[in-house]
């Protein structure tokens, strides 16, 4: 059960943050307008998946019973997890993006 839940939380934390940015980085028409809120979306409901799947299948193979309100929690703010676990990462790239993207300038 520890191993699940700290692989978990190391994808979720590093993983993929830094391979979301690296896309952000690589594949820029990626993640225009509209696109964006796919990515939301489809992040945002793989999160809640994993989340879930990390507390029922345990369960289900009787391995951890899970209390009420982490299963209320997991069930209707799942989606928030990967968003919360990955702002750091998130933060510092919209930093480093910041100060370091090139100039609009032109040089005369």
């Amino acid at each position: 059960m520890r191993v699940l839940m700290f692989t978990l939380l190391f994808f979720y934390v590093l993983v993929i943050p830094v391979g979301i940015c690296a896309l952000r980085d690589r594949y820029p028409n990626w993640f225009h307008r509209t696109r964006i809120l796919l990515w939301l979306a489809g992040l945002s409901a793989f999160s809640w998946g994993c989340t879930l799947g990390a507390i029922l299948i345990p369960c289900y193979l009787g391995l951890y019973v899970p209390r009420g309100p982490e299963l209320v929690f997991a069930l209707f703010c799942g989606w928030a997890y990967l968003w919360i676990a990955g702002f750091p990462v998130f933060a510092t790239y919209g930093i480093l993006r910041l100060f370091c993207r090139p100039s609009c300038r032109r040089i005369e």
